[in-house]
């Protein structure tokens, strides 16, 4: 808080009953000063079945990995590197790499692991600070600004454990007011773990249902309990049209900033496609390869990022890196879009190319198929698509319950 120009230490929000003005520290003063802040391993050699953990970056990134996936690395080792062994309760940092500023708190199941020397842990003098809030703290914009003030390296961004031990920031003097703070933050923290933990059940259910599936050792009957006919063999060309798209001129004013939806690979990230991010007009459309799809096309990737697909929920083109699938009666659309998210290494098999990958449309027309009964099409995507609904359900409150966490630590910190 700011008052008349004076910094004033006090949180916009705070628990009832306590008072006074936080203190001002560095990260360096809340460490025990023996075990200290250090990085760990730096050549790991090969990993191994048995052995000791060794915690990476990319194990505590939201939520941590389960202990059967961290790799482990031999006795021999881990020896010299007695420095950076974990104790519950240290704080993990990730130092290098994209996900530079990545912060966990050390789980009891971790007693006795070490690290590489990409990440550092900081051990946390629990008489002094609570390791939580420090953990809160540096994942909240106050630690963000801290990590960008001292980052160094675009290709490769990193930080120095000196630099590190630099990091400043304000806490509760009252160990009582630093545990409240952590152990509500930490509510929302578990919430946040069980949800995405949640979300990645229904992912990997829905992989192996899409496996069994279109395998066909689950298959479905028709209401009346009969079975459908065996699916027909036949090839991708004969389901759908296949069509190209096209770019109109991009000095030409006229083609631009009209009404219909022009859509370039790097928008197909949703299942349901509707407004792009750029316009043409119809005369953009009448002089390029640009060609109008219907509702309900599947908008097909087939350059440099192939295998990205989406259906559309209005009349759109797209631009030459697609080869768009226009299902032909009688058959499902949504049913060729599983497909086609279940087959995406068959298209990357067939595509080619030196300076960047792709697809032909003869490639994609010929790609050998096996077809359900229409019937059957349709009931395998609504079964797929209750999952999908599922998971966009799950997803949508992580963003939401991260948002409001978000905000939480903006009026909770100083």
């Amino acid at each position: 808080m700011e008052g008349d120009g004076v910094k004033v230490r006090v949180p916009a929000l705070r628990f009832s009953g306590f008072e006074g003005e936080w203190q001002l520290t560095n990260l360096s003063a809340l460490v025990d000063q023996e075990r200290k802040i250090t990085y760990g391993i730096v050549q790991p050699g090969e990993f191994v079945d048995e052995g000791i953990p060794l915690v990476r970056g990319g194990d505590y990134s939201g939520s941590w990995a389960k202990l059967e996936d961290i790799k482990r690395v031999t006795i021999e080792i881990d020896a010299p590197y007695k420095r950076s062994k974990l104790k519950p309760g240290d704080l993990l940092l990730t130092i290098v790499g994209a996900n530079t500023g990545n912060v966990a708190v050390v789980p009891d199941w971790l007693d006795g692991a070490n690290i590489t020397q990409t990440t550092a842990r900081i051990a946390v003098a629990s008489k002094v600070a609570n390791p939580n809030i420090v953990k809160q703290i540096l994942e909240s914009e106050i630690g963000k600004r801290e990590v960008y003030r001292y980052i160094k390296g675009a290709a490769q961004p990193g930080l120095n454990l000196s630099d590190v031990e630099r990091f400043q920031f304000d806490l509760p003097v009252n160990a009582n007011e630093q545990k409240k703070i952590a152990d509500f933050l930490g509510a929302l923290d578990a919430k946040l773990a069980a949800l995405r933990e949640k979300e990645a059940e229904l992912t990997r259910f829905k992989r192996g249902l899409m496996q069994a599936l279109f395998s066909q050792t689950l298959r479905f009957t028709r209401d009346d309990g009969s079975n459908f006919p065996d699916w027909e063999e036949t090839r991708l060309g004969r389901i759908a049209e296949i069509v190209g798209g096209g770019t109109p001129d991009t000095c030409d004013k006229l083609s631009w900033n009209g009404n219909i939806p022009w859509f370039t690979p790097t928008e197909i990230k949703a299942k349901y496609l509707g407004e792009s991010r750029r316009k043409i007009t119809k005369a953009g459309l009448e002089t390029s390869a640009a060609k109008m799809l219907p509702v309900g096309a599947l908008l097909l990737s087939t350059r440099a990022t192939v295998g990205d697909v989406g259906i559309a929920t209005q009349p759109a083109c797209t631009n030459q890196g697609f080869q768009s699938l226009v299902v032909r009666d009688p058959n499902y659309n949504e049913f060729w879009y599983y497909w086609l998210k279940f087959n995406t290494k068959e298209l990357l098999r067939r595509a080619s190319g030196s300076t960047f990958l792709e697809i032909s449309k003869t490639e994609v027309a010929k790609i050998p198929v096996l077809s359900p009964h229409y019937e059957e099409q349709e009931k395998i995507a609504e079964a797929l698509s209750a999952i999908d609904a599922k998971i966009a359900t799950v997803s949508d409150q992580i963003t939401q319950l991260t948002a409001f966490k978000k905000g939480l630590l903006q009026q909770m910190f100083v």
